[in-house]
């Protein structure tokens, strides 16, 4: 089923900070040496924010399609100064974290 996670960047400089996820599928195969094969899928920006000179959180969500498996991915601009990052699922209720 569909799996929702919220993530939080704390982050100051010139410039963007790029928020994505590395995408790929397992599907069971019992002659593979762990039982499955991995098909990676195209990756995917999620979101982009411009930064200040000031350290500043960004925050967002992303839904993650079923049937999937995702890495997020932090990239920034040259200069920029990452405090903190923290990721959390959000319950199926939609209610708090």
């Amino acid at each position: 089923e569909p799996r929702k996670f919220a993530y939080s960047i704390e982050a100051k400089g010139p410039g963007k900070l790029n928020v994505g996820v590395y995408r790929y599928v397992d599907t069971p195969d019992p002659k593979a040496k762990y039982g499955y094969r991995r098909q990676n899928l195209p990756s995917k920006r999620i979101q982009s924010f411009d930064l200040t000179e000031k350290m500043a959180r960004y925050t967002g969500e992303y839904t993650i399609p079923a049937g999937e498996w995702n890495a997020i991915e932090v990239q920034s601009d040259d200069g920029i100064m990452v405090g903190s990052v923290t990721v959390d699922p959000v319950p199926s209720s939609g209610k708090g974290r």
